[in-house]
């Protein structure tokens, strides 16, 4: 199903909101959210249950979100083959980042019809997300930053300090004079000291921010790689519960096919209720497509019942035919 390896084999959703949305929610109005957010991608992004490997609310976090991992998976008709596959398409999904716009539109239009206080996000504000390592260098940057403001402070106290001390004092008073550069250079270390100082709190609020938006993406990330072992692990399951359906199945159609002759035994003895309890079985496994209309002609030729089973299988026929038709 994969064409190359750049193809998009899973895509990851994150939906969530900030503290004012979930602060009052209940367990059952928490549910409610998390089910209609799944009917947005059923109904509107269009994947089916089959399609989805995880969908889980995670409440560990500062607010709590539903972690989506689907699969893009496009049924599509090949002209050159002249048959029908699946194939890998992401972008089948979600065409552009302008419909990728009106798709938040139409999330935003769902929760609030069901009576949810959901604000829509500002639209086409040019803001764009940054790679990890991008990421760190903005980190690093505002982190020099509060170092440098430190560093400029110290010098400037070191200096003053040390002019302070070199200057005269009145006999018997507590008094420093001190002239006008002195005096001015002062000043000015007073309105850097104030700006540096605003400068490295805003950088410090900034960093620590970043920090704990660094952990919170470490921890996604580890419950991100625990879901791929959990999806390993659960395919490998998988495998070994169909290889278990394929023996099963296999096993009954030998047993059937070992019973047609028990049954026809039945059919050609003279016991009434044998042969009653007999045709309501080959009819229920008749309607569990376990035997089919041969089937049962052939388990009841030359016998007593051909005629009732012929007249069970034509009528059942024309009601199958009758429901295709509606």
């Amino acid at each position: 199903m994969v064409n190359d390896s750049k193809s998009v084999v899973a895509d990851e959703m994150i939906f969530t909101s900030d503290n004012d949305f979930f602060k009052n929610l209940s367990k059952d109005e928490l549910m409610n959210w998390a089910n209609e957010t799944m009917n947005f991608v059923y109904e509107d992004l269009g994947y089916t249950k089959e399609q989805v490997l995880h969908a889980v609310i995670h409440m560990d976090e500062k607010v709590p979100h539903l972690h989506c991992v689907v699969v893009p998976l496009v049924k599509k008709y090949d002209k050159r083959t002249n048959t029908t596959r699946y194939t890998i398409s992401k972008r089948s999904y979600v065409k552009s980042d302008a419909h990728l716009c009106e798709l938040q539109d139409k999330y935003h239009e769902r929760l609030t019809k069901k009576g949810f206080k959901l604000e829509r996000g500002e639209k086409h504000t040019g803001v764009k997300h940054l790679s990890m390592g991008q990421f760190k260098n903005v980190a690093r940057y505002y982190d020099r930053q509060a170092y440098k403001s430190k560093k400029k402070i110290e010098e400037q106290y070191w200096k003053i300090k040390g002019t302070l001390q070199n200057s005269k004092k009145k006999a018997l008073t507590d008094k420093v004079i001190i002239d006008g550069e002195l005096y001015h250079i002062l000043l000015n270390f007073l309105d850097m000291y104030s700006e540096e100082i605003q400068k490295m709190v805003t950088s410090k609020a900034f960093v620590d921010s970043l920090n704990d938006f660094t952990c919170d993406y470490r921890k996604l990330e580890k419950q991100y790689r625990n879901s791929l072992i959990d999806i390993n692990y659960l395919e490998d399951e998988n495998g070994k519960l169909l290889e278990d359906k394929t023996n099963l199945l296999n096993f009954i159609t030998h047993l059937l096919l070992i019973l047609k002759e028990f049954f026809r035994e039945i059919l050609l003895s003279n016991d009434k209720k044998k042969k009653e309890k007999t045709i309501n079985i080959l009819k229920e496994c008749y309607d569990n497509d376990l035997y089919n209309s041969f089937d049962l002609k052939e388990i009841s030729k030359d016998t007593d019942s051909e005629i009732e089973v012929n007249d069970f299988i034509n009528k059942e026929s024309l009601e199958k035919d009758f429901d295709i038709f509606k």
